[in-house]
């Protein structure tokens, strides 16, 4: 599985706005990994005992629902890992679509739950300045719900 690197992570605290995308500072880091379909069955004990302190679970790509998503986020739940939800954000899809998807999929925030995280890899024919307003809208109207 690969370590966790995603263009943006949606802390619920942070101001909508411009400039949401953050650098992570050079220093310690914290060992997790993001799971999608990609990696299919998971043991979730072997995962903690490789010292993996928290697990992002893909919950779509764009309005595409991940096929594990569903049994990823059961386990999880009852693992004593940190986890959280992630969506592969797709700039030519309906933004508002993207952030219902992800919401309903997760359910509301839990104990040990991260904040919702959107991975931003894919420019689907949009200009950055497209892309950052999707992100605007998607921060935004996570934040609100």
């Amino acid at each position: 599985m690969k370590r966790l690197l995603f263009a943006l992570l949606l802390a619920l605290t942070l101001p909508a706005g411009p400039a949401l995308a953050k650098v992570c500072p050079k220093g310690a880091t914290t060992p997790g990994i993001d799971v999608s379909a990609w990696q299919g069955s998971i043991n979730w004990d072997k995962v903690a005992a490789d010292g993996q302190q928290f697990v992002v679970a893909r919950v779509s790509y764009g309005l595409k629902e991940d096929t594990e998503f569903a049994g990823y986020w059961s386990a999880l739940q009852g693992s004593g890992l940190v986890y959280g939800a992630y969506q592969f954000f797709r700039p030519n899809q309906d933004v508002q679509a993207q952030a219902d998807l992800l919401l309903s999929m997760m359910g509301p925030m839990q104990p040990n739950m991260l904040p919702p995280t959107l991975d931003v890899e894919e420019a689907d024919g949009k200009t950055p300045a497209e892309i950052e307003a999707g992100v605007a809208q998607w921060v935004a109207y996570v934040q609100k719900k």
